[in-house]
């Protein structure tokens, strides 16, 4: 078998469609293609071709990490995800995620840290529904765990900032109009004890 052409993509010019003996075969990154002395007249096998298109795979993957990082942060598992919903399989994914792991790209501690200040200065969030999030996003629990116990919160003082916000003329003699007070603060992750000694505070 030999390399017949080598063509620029019509949508990215940074890439090439490369064929062999007349038909399409794979493509790759032009400096990869560079790298690899990937060459018209070359002969070239189907291992050889097999290679090719896992480095045409896992280029596509590093440069699909890319766009995802750049837009927003993310977890390990939140990009292994979106990696596996666009077709990439197993190997390919672990590979790229262990190189951008170790550049430092992706560091599931520092995310879960980012995400927490957020979550509960701006989302007001408590500590239950940040925990549960960060494991639902790929957080390891521990991690997740350490990272609100180093968090420095008030949960009583922010439910008693909300409640002042939201709920100042509530009855709470009701209680149908105290249950649908609590349900709200337990939906954001608040503990009942806390929730229920802002009532009491507040009746």
């Amino acid at each position: 078998m030999k390399i017949t052409d080598i063509t620029p993509q019509k949508h990215n010019k940074n890439r090439v469609s490369v064929f062999v003996d007349g038909e399409y075969s794979f493509s790759l990154d032009d400096t990869d293609m560079v790298r690899l002395k990937v060459k018209i007249g070359n002969e070239i096998t189907e291992d050889e071709i097999e290679i090719f298109n896992k480095e045409c795979n896992l280029s596509k993957a590093k440069n699909r990490i890319m766009q995802l990082i750049n837009r927003k942060a993310a977890t390990k598992k939140m990009i292994a995800d979106d990696l596996y919903k666009h077709g990439f399989d197993k190997e390919i994914i672990d590979i790229a995620l262990d190189e951008f792991e170790r550049l430092g790209y992706i560091d599931d501690e520092l995310f879960a840290i980012e995400y927490a200040k957020a979550a509960y200065s701006f989302k007001r969030h408590g500590r239950v529904r940040i925990i549960s999030d960060l494991v639902y996003k790929g957080v390891p629990r521990d991690i997740a765990q350490n990272v609100i116990d180093d968090l420095d919160t008030d949960e009583r003082e922010s439910i008693t900032e909300i409640m002042t916000e939201r709920f100042s003329n509530a009855d709470f003699s009701d209680y149908k109009e105290k249950q649908r007070v609590v349900r709200y603060f337990a939906s954001r992750g608040f503990k009942l004890s806390d929730i229920f000694a802002v009532i009491d505070k507040f009746k």
